[in-house]
């Protein structure tokens, strides 16, 4: 009988570390597959890029920019305050 229960065990261990291996090589496999995948796409997209790079071009300047004080208090700053509270009524 305790012969009976070892050889049970030790199957049930056996097909469990079996299981296991599988699903690890199997990842494993599925894992080489995609790293393979990801550095040909990476090598498309990097020729892509040295085929249109594109030419410098200079900052666009933000006409919106806060950056004059006038003692204390700021000019645009003042406008946009006095533009926000006078409102037409619709």
């Amino acid at each position: 009988m305790k012969k009976k229960i070892l050889i049970i065990g030790l199957a049930v261990l056996i097909a469990v570390c079996g299981v296991s291996t599988f699903f690890h090589i199997k990842n494993k496999v599925e894992s080489d597959n995609n790293k393979k995948m990801y550095e040909s796409v990476a090598e498309e997209v990097s020729a892509t890029e040295e085929s249109t790079t594109p030419t410098p071009t200079k900052a666009p300047v933000n006409p919106y920019t806060d950056n004059t004080t006038v003692s204390g208090g700021s000019v645009n700053g003042a406008q946009a305050v006095e533009a926000m509270t006078a409102i037409p009524p619709i």
